[in-house]
């Protein structure tokens, strides 16, 4: 992969998310939890693989004989597959994508807050992982089933008829909707 590739890659959706964006998740959670100013997030650069390529300014460990981070020799882990070239910092931009964090840093001081909805996810995490889950089998619908559920008990809607007016309007991933219809079984 060129460095032109690097510059190119697409945000990664929810749906794919495996190992590296949960346990980076996880981890800006503890930052805002246990130190964080007021709730921020504020990623530690040398715990971080950074990608020297689409990342220089933001390389924060170099190891022995100047050897950048090694973001570009250990790839983003899916549920399926990998993405090379794609780091932490890429993680993170792909969680402020999907709505559950906000950049309230610059481009060299990387800051996060939790939005409503990540803090929901924080916490559905936090379960899976203290039920014996592991990062790469998580599976969250944010905007899906919790908020579409939250949203139609707040309007007395009826699931099922929902459903069906769903089914014809493109919604927020596959998954949502598949587990959406199986949130009554």
């Amino acid at each position: 992969m060129g460095k032109q590739d690097f510059c190119e890659l697409t945000p990664i959706s929810i749906e794919k998310w495996g190992k590296d964006h949960w346990s980076t998740f996880a981890y800006l959670e503890t930052l805002a939890v246990d130190g964080g100013k007021d709730g921020w997030a504020i990623p530690v650069r040398e715990r971080m693989r950074t990608n020297e390529i689409t990342h220089p300014h933001l390389l924060g460990n170099t190891f022995g004989g100047g050897e950048s981070s090694y973001a570009s020799k250990y790839p983003t882990r899916l549920k399926e597959g990998e993405v090379e070239g794609h780091d932490d910092w890429d993680c993170i931009d792909d969680m402020v994508k999907e709505g559950l964090l906000e950049d309230v840093g610059s481009g060299l001081n990387r800051a996060f807050i939790f939005t409503k909805l990540g803090k929901k996810v924080a916490g559905e995490l936090r379960k899976h992982k203290m039920n014996g889950g592991n990062f790469k089998d998580f599976v969250s619908c944010p905007g899906g089933v919790a908020m579409i559920i939250e949203e139609l008990d707040k309007e007395g809607m009826n699931l099922q008829e929902t459903i069906l007016n769903l089914e014809n309007q493109e919604i927020h991933g596959e998954i949502n909707l598949r587990n959406l219809k199986n949130y009554d079984k």
